[in-house]
């Protein structure tokens, strides 16, 4: 018999993981970024790799923003 077979008299799973405060989500969300320590407004120091990546992703919004474009889409200078 499959072990992963179910039973009929097996009860159910909780949902009860579904229920979560905004207190909470907001938290998990912050852990998640990596954020957790910081309080709301407060500067979080990033590592040279970090404002590197930050700074080539400004460069190029920047870029795409003051580009041209057509039907056809963006077009990008590379």
């Amino acid at each position: 018999m499959n072990a992963l077979a179910l039973s009929s008299d097996a009860p159910e799973d909780s949902d009860s993981w579904l229920e979560v405060s905004p207190d909470e989500l907001d938290g998990m969300m912050q852990r998640a970024s990596g954020a957790g320590g910081s309080a709301p407004g407060e500067k979080v120091e990033l590592g040279d790799e970090h404002g590197q990546a930050l700074g080539d992703l400004a460069k190029q919004v920047e870029e795409f923003v003051g580009g041209q474009g057509d039907v056809e889409g963006a077009r990008f200078v590379e």
